[in-house]
This record gives C-alpha cells, sequence and structure tokens, in this order.
C-alpha cells in the first residue's frame, strides 16, 4: 500500500541521529576526566576544549539531522495522505454496487479519518522509530561495551539479558494485542454508522418521537466501544507499566554496582557519567518497545481493512458497443437471498426507440430490474443483453449506452454547476442552459441570488421537486440512447410532469421508466407479476 522506501529513508535518518547523540555521552567520559585532570592542578587545557569542540559540533549535526527528518516526515506525511486518500476514494468509485452496498457510512470514515491515519503512522514513524530505537540500544550497548573495563562485563551481561527478555515479552504482547485492535474499529465504525445516520435520518427521529429510543441505542454501541477499548487499554498500560518497572529496578542496580565500581578504582567519574546516559539510551528502546508494537499492530490491522476494501471486484466498464438495434431480458432470474425470487424466467425483447413501462404492485422487483440492467446487481440465471449486428453484449459492461435517473433525489454538497460538471462532465453553458430548459428549472434557478452557483448543502434551500427537475436536466445533459427512469416525476406537479414528458419524447430516446401514477405517455407495457 506504502513503498517501502519512505520508511527506509525515515530510518536511515534516525539511525545517524542515533549514532551522533550516542557519541555526545561517550565524549563526555573524556570531557568530564579531563576536567576532573585540570582540577587537581594539571593545567592543560588544549584537550578540554577539543572535546568542548567535538561536543559542540555533534549537538548541531544532531539539530540539523532532526530538522530534517521532520522536514522529511511532513512532506512524505501529506503526500502519503493524499494519494491514499485518492486511492481509496477510487476504490469505492469503481467497485461493484453489491460489493460496496455491505459497507456503512460510518465504515468508510472510520476508514477514512482513522485507518489511513493508523497506516501513515506505521509506516512514517512506527517502522522508523523501531529501527532507530533498536539501533540505539545496540550503537549503545557497543559503546558500554568499550567504556566497562571491569573483568566481568557486569553492566552489558545485565543489559543484554534485559533485550532478551524484552523481545520475547514482545513476541507474546503481539499475538495479545492485535485482535483487540481489530475490535476497536469495528465498535467505533458501529457507533459512527449509526451517530450519522441519525443526522442523516433526523426528521424520522422527530416523527417518531424517537430521542431516547435512538440514543438509547446509540448509548449501547458506544458503551460497547469503551468497553472495548478499556480491554485493550488495560492491556497496553499494564504492559508498558510492567516494563517500566522492570527497566527501573535495572537502572538502579547499574547506578549500584557503578558506585561500588567507583569505590575501587575500577570505573572513574567520567566513565560512569557516560555509563548512565548509555544505559538511559537503552532502557528507553525497551520502554518504548511495547508502545511501538501495539501502533505497528494497529497500523497493519488499519491496512488490511483498506485492503478489503481496495481488493474489492472492480465494476465492468468494457463498452464493446456504441449503438444498439434491441434490448433482449433473456430468462432473467433475480433473487436477494437466493430463496425468493424477485423476478423469475423474465423474457421481453425492446426495440430501440421504444417506450416502455414497467408495471406491477410495489416491492415486485421494478426498481430491481433497472438495477440489473445497470449491472448494480447481477442475475441468479439469465442476463439482459444488447443485441447489435445479431451479437450479444450485456447492459452491464455497455452502460455507456444508458442515461439512469434513480429514485434518490440527492446532488452533492456543491454548486449546481459543479454537480453538472461531475455527473456528466460538461462546461458548455449553453448546453446547461438549454438541459435545464428541457427539464423546466432554468427560469428558477436564475431567480436565486447566486443562479447556477448557488450551493447545494445537504439539499437545503431546493424543494425536492427542483431537486428531480435538475436531475431530470444532467440526465439530458448525458445525452446517451437509453433512459432509464425510476420514479423521475414522483416530485412534480402535474403540469411540470407533462411539460417534462414532452420534451424527453421530443429526445427520441429509448425510455423505459417506472412510475406509480398514471401517464399520458404512450408506451408499451413490461409487467412483472
Amino acid at each position: 500500500m506504502i513503498k517501502k522506501k519512505y520508511s527506509i529513508i525515515l530510518a536511515i535518518i534516525g539511525l545517524l541521529f542515533t549514532s551522533v547523540v550516542l557519541a555526545i555521552p561517550f565524549i563526555s567520559k573524556y570531557l568530564v576526566d579531563e576536567a576532573i585532570n585540570i582540577a587537581n592542578n594539571d593545567t592543560n587545557y588544549y584537550k578540554l576544549v577539543t572535546y568542548i569542540i567535538i561536543i559542540s559540533i555533534l549537538t548541531l549535526l544532531a539539530v540539523i539531522i532532526k530538522i530534517i527528518d521532520y522536514f522529511l516526515y511532513s512532506h512524505f506525511y501529506v503526500t502519503l495522505e493524499y494519494k491514499l486518500k485518492n486511492q481509496l476514494f477510487s476504490s469505492i468509485t469503481y467497485k461493484k454496487l453489491s460489493a460496496i452496498s455491505s459497507f456503512k457510512s460510518g465504515d468508510i470514515e472510520v476508514l477514512y479519518e482513522q485507518d489511513i491515519k493508523n497506516v501513515l503512522k506505521t509506516y512514517l514513524s512506527t517502522i522508523p522509530q523501531f529501527v532507530r530505537q533498536i539501533s540505539r540500544a545496540f550503537i549503545a550497548i557497543i559503546l558500554l561495551f568499550i567504556l566497562d573495563e571491569s573483568k566481568y562485563k557486569l553492566m552489558i551481561i545485565i543489559l543484554l539479558s534485559i533485550g532478551i527478555l524484552a523481545l520475547i515479552g514482545a513476541r507474546v504482547y503481539s499475538k495479545i494485542i492485535k485482535p483487540h485492535h481489530k475490535k476497536v474499529l469495528e465498535a467505533d465504525s458501529e457507533a459512527s454508522n449509526f451517530f450519522i445516520e441519525s443526522f442523516n435520518h433526523h426528521k424520522q427521529i422527530i416523527a417518531y418521537d424517537s430521542f431516547e429510543r435512538s440514543k438509547e441505542y446509540y448509548d449501547k454501541l458506544n458503551l460497547n466501544a469503551k468497553k472495548e477499548k478499556k480491554i485493550r487499554n488495560n492491556i497496553l498500560y499494564t504492559a508498558n507499566s510492567f516494563m517500566y518497572g522492570f527497566i527501573t529496578i535495572i537502572y538502579t542496580i547499574c547506578i549500584v554496582v557503578g558506585a561500588i565500581f567507583i569505590a575501587k578504582g575500577i570505573y572513574t567519574y567520567g566513565v560512569l557519567i557516560a555509563i548512565i546516559q548509555l544505559i538511559n539510551n537503552i532502557e528507553a528502546p525497551f520502554i518504548n518497545l511495547s508502545g511501538l508494537i501495539n501502533n505497528y499492530n494497529l497500523g497493519k490491522t488499519s491496512e488490511q481493512r483498506l485492503l478489503n476494501v481496495i481488493n474489492l471486484d472492480n465494476i465492468s466498464n468494457e463498452n464493446e458497443i456504441n449503438d444498439f438495434d434491441s434490448i433482449k431480458i433473456d430468462n432473467l432470474s433475480f433473487s436477494y437471498d437466493n430463496e425468493k425470487y424477485i423476478i423469475n424466467n423474465l423474457n421481453m425483447d425492446i426495440n430501440k426507440g421504444d417506450i416502455i413501462k414497467i408495471d406491477g404492485p410495489s416491492g415486485i422487483g421494478k426498481t430491481t430490474l433497472l438495477l440489473l440492467m445497470m449491472g448494480f446487481l447481477n442475475p441468479n440465471n439469465g442476463n439482459i443483453y444488447f443485441i447489435k449486428d445479431n451479437n450479444k453484449y450485456e447492459t452491464c459492461k455497455n452502460r455507456n449506452l444508458i442515461s439512469y435517473l434513480s429514485q434518490e433525489n440527492i446532488l452533492f454538497s456543491a454548486s449546481i454547476l459543479e454537480n453538472i460538471y461531475i455527473l456528466t462532465g460538461v462546461k458548455d453553458l449553453n448546453k446547461i442552459e438549454e438541459a435545464l430548459k428541457l427539464a423546466n428549472i432554468y427560469d428558477e434557478l436564475m431567480l436565486m441570488k447566486d443562479k447556477l452557483d448557488t450551493k447545494i448543502n445537504n439539499n437545503s434551500g431546493l424543494s425536492l421537486g427542483q431537486i428531480q427537475r435538475i436531475l431530470i436536466a444532467i440526465l439530458i445533459l448525458f445525452d446517451k440512447p437509453i433512459l432509464l427512469l425510476d420514479e423521475f416525476s414522483s416530485s412534480l406537479d402535474k403540469d411540470n410532469e407533462k411539460i417534462i414528458i414532452n420534451n424527453l419524447l421530443s429526445l427520441n430516446k429509448t425510455i423505459i421508466y417506472i412510475t406509480h401514477r398514471n401517464s399520458d405517455i404512450k408506451n408499451k407495457i413490461l409487467k412483472i407479476e
């Protein structure tokens, strides 16, 4: 999902920074010892000044490397965040409706807001930090080995024992914490889903006086998320506390041993000061280890969640033909649950230029038939084909021939012009004006303050009838030979409906439509029973 080069670059910079920073306590040993020598009446300041200059240069170099590190991290983060969000949007946009419909809006929001951040943090922070911390401990142990002049290298044995125990503990901890990260993300998604849906369906909550009931249900979901987070955090903080306590005890032992060695003349003051600083640089990585493992597992869980969406099947858009002679519904059957068939063995031939009304009682499968034609659903048996020169082509693979108007009267939170461009790609104002006139909405929009630049936020400021007519104008602008209309006039008054129907008929398109109204359109009937 993210190339390893970003982690490698930041890890190398971190390694350089660690090397420079650890050189400071190593040189400080000689600085302190030289200062003590001068205090004992040695008047040679040359070495002291030299060590001061070296430490100053190392400090300045560390600052420069850190600035570069921050700059590259920021640059990589912003760049990759942009790419990942675009990748997620593109993936969702090109997926089959049947595949993507299993996700709720809250799931997608968590993917967009949380999971992408977790993945970025893993690759740009956690992995480089892990390399940095391991190298920090390793280099510190090497320097400690050089400085420790005791016979049995007691300090090294103690600290290596810590490292071995920490790695074993990290392995066990990783297996324990990983499933809890998944549970937390799933619980958050459920609570987020209901939160967003409650906002979107606020009218229903008011209409059914369900304030307390909806709050009770959300509280149940939120409480579950709280419980999962509490379990995960208890494991996390228990591991951190245990590691901190263990390291603190070892640190105290090292100080005591160092003091004894000074008393016996094995260590100088400079050696002890350097060793203490190096021990700090050894204990810190082990204290941070559980946190890094936690972040890594969280990032990997989020990465898998994103890949689960990205790897879904893409919708077919082959566009094999640019025209057709007829449409053939061939022994078509469909069931949502593979038990009860909504459509069963349906057959019909539709010629180019026909006006077809799909008829039947509510819930019989009229809208389902249009969804099958668009390829939003897959039939259990049979298929729908375009016939061209006596050859069959699946309609779902040739949506370039279809303009589809669904039941949902929804526009994006953008201006009217931006909505038109997003859905049709048309920028020509003359064409847009003509389509809006055919949809009998142009004059009303021109009376608005911002006209076609009017912003649409949750469809506010426009009536359902106006939104429906804008969508009809968009349908016209898309300019395909076949119009699929699902309850296209449900929010229109009789006068508007009559004008728009006549304008649509004048386009000489093949029209397949669903309506529960009595219509004056002369058409063939496709009855679903």
